[in-house]
């Protein structure tokens, strides 16, 4: 879509020039939600895959040593040093997924925007 924009400048002699400028809109709101919804499911699947993986891990473990894995309702407890790996992979996911936002829309993304994509 092609808008126009009337420009007008004026000089200290109170004289003004008018110019008008074609440019073609892209919405920024369009491309930035495009950004944010391709790396939001990018690197939020990543994240989940590493949960998975930390999962399975845990659920070998306990195999091989004839523990019974912990769990709270729907959710597995893990080990410690599974844990600690699983949240140094996702926030090393989280950590690419801003640094990429911020080399397509040239700017850090705002917190609301990291609250959006990461939750």
């Amino acid at each position: 879509m092609a808008v126009k924009f009337k420009l007008v400048m004026s000089n200290n002699s109170n004289s003004t020039d008018n110019k008008t400028t074609n440019t073609t809109t892209t919405s920024n709101s369009d491309s930035l939600d495009k950004i944010m919804a391709e790396l939001s499911n990018k690197y939020n699947s990543q994240a989940v895959q590493i949960v998975q993986v930390a999962n399975q891990v845990q659920t070998n473990r306990d195999l091989a040593s004839g523990n019974k894995t912990k769990q709270v309702g729907p959710i597995k407890l893990v080990d410690s040093d599974i844990a600690r790996a699983a949240q140094n992979s996702i926030a090393s996911a989280l950590s690419q997924g801003s640094k990429e936002f911020e080399q397509k829309a040239g700017r850090p993304m705002t917190y609301a925007e990291m609250r959006a994509m990461w939750g």
